[in-house]
């Protein structure tokens, strides 16, 4: 708890550490509440799975458990679109881990050949015609 005493005066975000999910996510896009397309991350050097921090890629199909979780949490903070991250709990049960209303795109469109901000542009640009 050092590192609290250090930014005590910060903003900051303690997220609880799921040993379960160590080295690897999953990124969930859903647009306009229908789910896009997935990635799953893996890293071999640390419990973070960030594509930033050289974790390997792969298109993922998620379950239809951890699709309508997506879809929920997008729900909850009110986003017609997000990536949503998440986390192997015991027993491989999906935990969100957060949302990302401006998640990278780049990614999904390399690994899943689906291009995520064609879609996001026909729900912000299409409804307004």
């Amino acid at each position: 708890m050092d590192i609290v005493k250090k930014i005590y005066d910060k903003p900051f975000v303690m997220q609880e550490y799921i040993k379960s999910s160590y080295g690897k996510d999953i990124r969930v896009f859903i647009v306009g509440g229908r789910f896009v397309a997935a990635l799953k991350r893996t890293s071999q050097e640390d419990f973070r799975a960030n594509v930033y921090q050289g974790s390997r890629i792969e298109a993922y199909s998620p379950s239809e458990e951890e699709i309508q979780l997506a879809i929920n949490a997008v729900h909850a903070v009110g986003a017609d679109f997000a990536g949503v991250d998440l986390l192997f709990g015991k027993g491989d049960r999906p935990i969100v881990c957060e949302v990302n209303t401006n998640a990278h795109v780049a990614n999904i469109l390399t690994y899943t050949g689906i291009n995520v901000a064609e879609k996001i542009l026909q729900k912000v640009i299409l409804p307004a015609l």
